[in-house]
């Protein structure tokens, strides 16, 4: 199981956890990292905020996306 949260850096408080526990559907062209951290970033895009999250999430289309919103 693993749990995955956005923080606000400035507060520590968390704003929104996203929860897997195990095998479930992830699209052919989507990434479970991509997904997890794309899906937290909903209500955030284009509002200037600075994303950094661990290698397990990264990926250069992951990259590229967050950088066009």
């Amino acid at each position: 199981m693993k749990i995955c949260c956005l923080v606000n850096a400035k507060s520590k408080f968390v704003q929104k956890m996203e929860m897997y526990c195990g095998v479930g559907h992830v699209d052919v062209d989507m990434q479970l990292g991509y997904k997890i951290v794309y899906g937290l970033m909903d209500g955030y895009k284009n509002k200037n905020y600075i994303v950094t999250y661990d290698n397990f999430f990264s990926s250069p289309a992951l990259f590229w996306d967050l950088l066009k919103v």
